[in-house]
C-alpha cells in the first residue's frame, strides 16, 4: 500500500510539475510581446527579494509539521501558523518603509512603488505555510496537484489579460498576488487544519532552533541562485536584466521543476531504504542516469538552436536572450544533478556537509555574477557555467564516497550517454551552416536531426538499458 501511494505521488507530482512548466512557458511567450525587458527586469529583482523575505517569514517551521511524530500535531500547526504570520508581517512592514532606500540603491524610482505594493504578498504566502505542510504530511498528492495546477492557470490568465490591457510590470505583480492568494485559499479550505487562538507562542523554541538551521541553508541556496538579479540590475541596468531574467527563467522552469519533482519524491523513497546501502547505491545510479537521460540531450539540443528558439518563441525584440539561453542550458544538467546529490546527502543525515557545500557553491556563483556583470551579460552566463562545473565535482565526489561508490563507477554509468550527446552536438554543428530557409524551418530541421542522431546512438550503445526501462514501465502499468 505504501509503495502504491508513493508511485501515485510520483505520477501526480510529476504530472502537475509538467503542466505548470508548460503553462509558465506559454505565459512567458505571451507576456514577452506586451511587457518590456525593463519591466521583466524589475519584477526579477522583486522576486529575489520576495524569496528571501518568504524564507525568513516561514523560517523553516513548516518542515517541523512534516517531521512531527506522535500527538500534538494540531498544537505544532497552530504555532507554525502564527509564527509565520507574525514574522512575515514584520518583514513586509520593514520592506514597505525601506522601499525608497532599496530603490535608490538600484537607481530606479519605480521600484519603490513595486516593493510597497508587494508588502501584503509576504503575509499571504506565509498564511498557507502550515496548511500546505499539513496536507503534505497526510500525503494528499492529488489535492496538491489540483490546487497548484489550477493556481498556475488562474494566475497566468490574469497576468495575460492585464498585460494585453497595458498594465506592464503590474501585470507581473498581479500574477504573483493571484497565485499566492489562490494557493492560500485552496490549502486553507481543503487542508482540514483550522488555526486556533495564538496561545503559548513561546513554546516554539525548539521549532525556531530547527528552523534557523534550515533557513541558513535555504538562504545560501537563494544567494547562489538569485544574487545575479540585483547585481546585474546595479551594474548593467534593468533592461539587460530583463533579457537575462527571461532566458534564465526558461531554463529554470525546465531544470528546476524536474529537480524539484525528483527531490519531493526521492527524499521519502530513499529514506525508506537508507539502511540498505547496496539498494541505495543501485537506486542512486539508476536515478542519476535517468536525470541525465532527460536533461543532457534536451539542454544541449536547446543550446544548439537557442537563437531560432528565441526568435520564434519570444519574438525579434528578444534576440539578445538567445546567447543567454545557449550558455545557461549547458549548465542545466549539472544543476539537476547537484540537486539530486544534495537530496542523497540530506537522506544520509549529513546536514553539516550539505551546509559546507552549499556555502562554497553560493560563494562561487556570487563571485561569478559579480565579476561577470562588469563585463556584460554574456560573461555572467559563461562564468556561471564555469562555477557550476567546478562545484559539481566536489558535490559528486562527496555523494559517491558517502554511498561508498568510486567516481569511476558513477562516470561509467554516464560515459556512453555523454558520448552519444557529444556525437549529436557534433553532427548538428556540422550541418547547421548547410541548413538555409526560414527560422522555423531551421529549428524543425536541426531539432529533428539532433533527436534522430541521439536516439539512434542510444539504440546502438544503450539498447539493454532502454529495453530494461521499457520492461519496468510495462510492469508498473500491469
Amino acid at each position: 500500500m505504501k509503495n502504491l501511494k508513493l508511485l501515485s505521488g510520483v505520477v501526480l507530482i510529476g504530472g502537475s510539475q509538467t503542466i505548470r512548466v508548460i503553462v509558465n512557458l506559454l505565459t512567458i511567450a505571451v507576456l514577452a510581446r506586451f511587457v518590456s525587458s525593463e519591466e521583466f527586469g524589475l519584477i526579477a529583482v522583486l522576486t529575489s527579494i520576495t524569496l528571501i523575505a518568504n524564507y525568513f517569514g516561514e523560517f523553516g517551521l513548516s518542515v517541523s509539521i512534516i517531521r512531527h511524530q506522535g500527538k500534538g500535531l494540531q498544537r505544532v500547526c497552530n504555532l507554525v501558523f502564527w509564527w509565520t504570520v507574525i514574522l512575515s508581517s514584520t518583514i513586509g512592514t520593514a520592506l514597505f518603509f525601506a522601499s525608497d532606500t532599496i530603490a535608490a540603491l538600484l537607481k530606479n524610482d519605480e521600484f519603490a512603488q513595486l516593493i510597497s505594493a508587494a508588502a501584503l504578498l509576504y503575509v499571504i504566502v506565509a498564511s498557507r505555510s502550515a496548511h500546505k505542510a499539513f496536507v503534505e504530511k497526510a500525503m494528499r498528492f492529488k489535492l496538491i496537484a489540483i490546487i497548484e495546477v489550477v493556481g498556475a492557470l488562474v494566475s497566468s490568465c490574469i497576468a495575460i489579460v492585464l498585460a494585453i490591457m497595458g498594465a506592464g510590470v503590474w501585470a507581473l505583480l498581479a500574477q504573483q498576488y493571484a497565485l499566492a492568494g489562490f494557493l492560500a485559499l485552496g490549502y486553507m479550505a481543503f487542508s482540514g487544519f483550522r488555526p486556533g487562538l495564538p496561545r503559548r507562542l513561546f513554546d516554539a523554541r525548539s521549532l525556531i532552533k530547527f528552523g534557523s538551521q534550515l533557513t541558513l541553508y535555504q538562504l545560501l541556496s537563494i544567494a547562489g541562485n538569485y544574487a545575479d538579479r540585483p547585481i546585474i540590475a546595479r551594474l548593467q541596468g534593468v533592461e539587460n536584466l530583463g533579457y537575462y531574467s527571461v532566458g534564465n527563467q526558461l531554463i529554470q522552469f525546465l531544470v528546476l521543476h524536474i529537480s524539484s519533482a525528483v527531490q519531493r519524491v526521492m527524499l521519502p523513497a530513499l529514506s525508506s531504504i537508507r539502511e540498505d546501502m547496496e539498494m541505495m547505491r543501485q537506486s542512486y545510479l539508476k536515478v542519476m542516469h535517468a536525470i541525465c537521460l532527460v536533461t543532457l540531450p534536451s539542454m544541449v539540443g536547446l543550446s544548439l538552436v537557442s537563437d531560432e528558439f528565441v526568435l520564434i518563441f519570444l519574438g525579434d525584440n528578444w534576440a539578445p536572450t538567445g546567447q543567454i539561453i545557449a550558455w545557461n542550458a549547458l549548465a542545466g544538467p549539472f544543476l539537476a544533478l547537484n540537486w539530486f546529490n544534495y537530496t542523497v546527502i540530506l537522506t544520509l543525515g549529513r546536514v553539516g556537509l550539505q551546509l559546507i557545500l552549499g556555502s562554497v557553491q553560493a560563494a562561487l556563483t556570487v563571485l561569478a555574477f559579480s565579476v561577470g556583470a562588469y563585463f556584460g551579460i554574456d560573461m555572467v552566463v559563461k562564468l556561471f557555467l564555469l562555477a557550476t562545473l567546478v562545484i559539481t565535482v566536489p558535490i559528486w565526489v562527496v555523494t559517491a564516497r558517502s554511498l561508498k561508490l568510486s567516481i569511476f563507477q558513477t562516470l561509467k554509468q554516464l560515459s556512453v550517454l555523454f558520448m552519444n550527446v557529444g556525437i549529436m552536438a557534433l553532427v548538428v554543428s556540422l550541418v547547421d551552416p548547410l541548413v538555409t530557409g526560414s527560422t522555423m524551418f531551421r529549428l524543425v530541421c536541426l531539432s529533428t536531426l539532433g533527436g534522430i542522431v541521439f536516439v539512434s546512438m542510444e539504440m546502438v550503445f544503450e539498447r539493454k538499458k532502454l529495453l530494461g526501462f521499457l520492461k519496468r514501465k510495462q510492469k508498473l502499468r500491469a
